[in-house]
């Protein structure tokens, strides 16, 4: 029954994207529309989220727990007509100490070249760091669960992201150091995660 169930769908959603495909010239309209339906269909199933509608400006801004304190940051999603792309931003930091613009742009270059994925980028005229994943409007067209995928993994980097500016910020850390210190947290979790997967295989 379950791969019937499975089958199924998998027709369902072949022909859902081959019809979208049919249809490339009204990508922008529907993925737009694909992305406020996800923030609705968020809080139909209990996820609260308390957001809000740019229709001009094509963006929808949320602000999303960062740590047990509950402390929050604010997030968009923002649909790039021009550039024809998805993108995902956090503010990490806004009106940081000025004095510390130095320090802030070395992190940023230190994490820029840890990064996989997402770029940190730091505007100094009005001391505000912000972290970005942008994609090509395609791949969540034709993959609607893609926005889902997008809009998570992003906030899951964003935490290490935050974790370092506040060691640099808060804490008055050495950039280098963080930036090592950040790559023994990643090398650890790796091995956590091939750790798990060998038990589960076993």
């Amino acid at each position: 029954m379950k791969k019937l169930t499975s089958s199924i769908l998998n027709i369902k959603h072949t022909f859902s994207r081959l019809f979208r495909l049919n249809n490339l010239r009204n990508t922008q309209k529907t993925l737009w529309s694909d992305l406020k339906k996800y923030f609705e269909h968020a809080n139909k199933t209990g996820a609260n989220y308390k957001y809000g509608i740019f229709e001009s400006e094509k963006y929808i801004t949320t602000h999303y727990s960062i740590d047990k304190s509950n402390n929050t940051r604010q997030y968009r999603y923002i649909l790039e007509l021009e550039n024809h792309r998805l993108v995902s931003l956090v503010f990490i930091s806004e009106a940081y100490d000025e004095a510390k613009t130095t320090d802030v742009f070395i992190l940023a270059s230190h994490l820029n070249n840890i990064l996989r994925e997402g770029i940190v980028c730091v505007n100094p005229d009005i001391c505000t760091i912000l972290f970005e994943h942008r994609i090509n409007e395609l791949v969540p067209f034709l993959f609607p669960g893609e926005i889902h995928t997008q809009v998570v993994r992003h906030y899951n980097h964003s935490l290490d992201i935050i974790w370092a500016f506040d060691q640099l910020l808060l804490h008055n850390q050495d950039p280098v150091f963080i930036a090592a210190e950040l790559l023994k947290i990643n090398d650890e979790r790796i091995k956590k995660t091939d750790s798990n997967e060998k038990k589960s295989s076993s």
